[in-house]
């Protein structure tokens, strides 16, 4: 297999979909949140017409304005021009510059190179597969221990130029996954598959959110399995689809209704509804918003546990 040839397209074609299937399956049963984050750095280029900016020169040790120049990079890079929403996933946010130096002395490039990526984390567990441009020289390994205190049981592998990075203990082959994959998990792979319905240069999927709070003044959701975001731009104006996948199309029909419903009482003016549409068990909802006046929907639903995105856990 030639990862290179498997890694998705780049821009507006790069497939997070296509990335599950490179992601192994182990632990995830065992845990009860599962984050799946992709970034796409070259449809964020073709939106704005900036590309990404050149990282800067490692290692920085002991040098404040080489560290300054690094958080400089880190916080215009991960977080995207203004005003574009930009959630990295937590290991592209752990890559200090030390361990990114390390990653570079060993494989000729690193995290800081990538123009895209998908990565999934659950508890201590983390694997990011993502591809770096044809302009950066690479090492080729198949699986290797960054040699770094900072970075015990960090494992990295390269083929041509796909970059796999990993927090496992045990050795095994990370250019090719034995056994299953994120891929075989249909649901998943429904809220993957909705989120390449149109580009994208941001998405995220994340286990399923029971309402956290006090009991709202809107119905809940009936239950659901997935929640996914995707993020871009069309004709100007900031967007949003949400991603809700379901056991039935029935409860698929329901929550169309609720989401909307729950959108308006929530007063949320930063937001703007636009169509809600159902493909059997999956809910799309595609949403305006305004990333300078208020968080993303991502935000809302992940980190502030808004009511409107739980669903109804009462027996």
């Amino acid at each position: 297999m030639t990862l290179s040839a498997c890694g998705g397209g780049s821009g507006a074609d790069y497939s997070f979909a296509e990335q599950l299937d490179r992601i192994p399956a182990e632990h995830i049963e065992q845990m009860d949140y599962l984050l799946v984050a992709g970034t796409n750095y070259d449809r964020l280029e073709e939106i704005t017409g900036e590309p990404k900016p050149e990282p800067p020169d490692l290692p920085v040790d002991e040098d404040p304005e080489a560290e300054e120049q690094w958080r400089d990079w880190f916080a215009r890079t991960h977080a995207g021009p203004s005003p574009y929403d930009v959630h990295q996933g937590p290991s592209i946010i752990s890559m200090n510059p030390q361990i990114n130096n390390v990653m570079s002395d060993e494989l000729g490039a690193d995290t800081r190179h990538l123009s895209h990526y998908v990565e999934a984390t659950a508890g201590q567990w983390m694997f990011l597969v993502g591809q770096l441009p044809e302009s950066a020289e690479v090492y080729e390994t198949e699986d290797e221990v960054l040699d770094s205190s900072l970075s015990e049981h960090l494992r990295v592998a390269t083929q041509d130029q796909a970059l796999v990075a990993a927090l496992l203990e045990d050795e095994q082959n990370l250019l090719e996954p034995a056994g299953e994959t994120l891929a075989d998990d249909e649901d998943l792979l429904a809220a993957a598959e909705a989120i390449d319905a149109e580009p994208w240069y941001s998405a995220q999927i994340i286990t399923a959110l029971p309402n956290q709070r006090e009991r709202p003044d809107f119905e809940p959701l009936e239950e659901y399995l997935w929640l996914g975001f995707a993020v871009d731009e069309v004709e100007g104006e900031h967007t949003t689809r949400v991603v809700f996948v379901h056991e039935e199309s029935e409860t698929a029909e329901i929550n169309a209704e609720r989401f909307e419903a729950a959108l308006e009482a929530s007063d949320r003016e930063h937001i703007e509804f636009m169509e809600a549409e159902t493909d059997g068990r999956v809910l799309t909802v595609h949403l305006r918003n305004d990333p300078e006046a208020g968080p993303s929907l991502f935000q809302m639903a992940a980190w502030y546990f808004e009511p409107m995105f739980g669903y109804n856990s009462e027996d």
